[in-house]
């Protein structure tokens, strides 16, 4: 079957909408000490709290994981302890999970009827931390 010159254009667009486009999970970090590199952490070892631990410990940076409805929080959580691991963390102090407002929506009008799609996005936040000496 071959699809007129036409409507190639517009199946592509709502095929990469509906396939590629809702797609959505990223990690991005802000350093606020020189972490340990050379001791490195196993993803699986790294403690998530919300608050601080007892032991003397120094906050190395942040991480913001972003992440849409069709991820799960346990994926966006490992993902964080993935990345807190290259740093060297002994662990994470969550900070916040929230909603973004703005939903991310595109529309494209196939005839006179319009195709439009919306994904929540949320946030994922937390303090990277590790140990010090006492």
């Amino acid at each position: 079957m071959t699809l007129p010159g036409k409507t190639i254009l517009p199946v592509l667009l709502l095929w990469l909408s509906i396939f590629a486009a809702p797609s959505c999970l990223s990690v991005g970090q802000r350093m606020y000490n020189v972490p340990r590199i050379e001791k490195k952490t196993r993803p699986e070892n790294i403690a998530i709290s919300y608050e601080r631990p007892e032991k003397k410990h120094l906050i190395i940076g942040e991480l913001v994981v972003r992440y849409n409805s069709e991820y799960r929080r346990e994926l966006a959580l490992k993902l964080m302890k993935e990345k807190a691991a290259e740093y060297g963390a002994d662990g994470i102090i969550l900070q916040s999970i929230e909603r973004a407002d703005d939903n991310w929506s595109m529309s494209h009008h196939q005839g006179d009827t319009p195709v439009q799609f919306q994904v929540k996005i949320y946030n994922l936040k937390g303090s990277m931390y590790q140990f010090q000496p006492e």
